[in-house]
């Protein structure tokens, strides 16, 4: 996206808006399912997932398997080191921003939108 332009550029930006209220929506519900869960846990397994240090398999849905699997359906290995760049510097700014908005996510604030947390 970051090189595109013209329509290709606005569909492409339409799209990451489109993922990026996805992954809202799910952090803030898998903040409420799971409060025992912490950035530092999802930092940490995204460094060891691009490092190679965590295995995926196949009878296990998990966030390894979903970047083992996109890494795979992109290619990732042939990319530039550009184009590497430029998505990983992507990802980790949209990361933070919902590290910063997390700490808005109090649990009397999740408890008014999702309900009392059964776990």
């Amino acid at each position: 996206m970051a090189h595109s332009t013209g329509s290709l550029h606005d569909i492409l930006a339409e799209l990451a808006q489109d993922e990026i209220n996805h992954m809202t929506k799910f952090w803030g519900f898998g903040v409420w399912a799971f409060p025992e869960s912490s950035v530092r846990h999802i930092f940490l397994t995204l460094l060891k997932t691009m490092k190679g240090q965590v295995t995926y398999r196949a009878e296990r849905s998990s966030l390894i398997g979903t970047l083992h699997r996109m890494m795979n359906v992109l290619s990732w290995r042939s990319w530039s080191w550009t184009n590497r760049a430029t998505f990983s510097f992507t990802c980790l700014r949209t990361l933070w921003h919902l590290w910063r908005w997390n700490q808005s996510l109090t649990p009397d604030y999740l408890q008014s939108l999702f309900g009392k947390n059964q776990a």
